[in-house]
């Protein structure tokens, strides 16, 4: 089942730090365009519209630029 497995990494991976918050905590660019813009780039390829991903990537973007290192 999907869901379990989901769930099952989400409860042995939940202490630990993704290396995109460890790059905004150490203010290094992140791995966003590659992650993310290949998703977007993929989508403009099959006309499909992902606005939650583009601002989620625009966020990110604002986090490094900004310098918003709270976290």
């Amino acid at each position: 089942d999907h869901l379990q497995k989901v769930e099952s990494v989400c409860l042995a991976t939940a202490r630990n730090i993704s290396s995109m918050l460890q790059d905004i905590r150490n203010k290094k660019k992140t791995e966003i365009d590659f992650i993310s813009g290949a998703i977007l780039r993929e989508g403009k390829e099959l006309d499909f519209d992902l606005p939650i991903n583009q601002a989620l990537t625009q966020l990110i973007h604002l986090i490094e630029d900004v310098g918003l290192h709270t976290y």
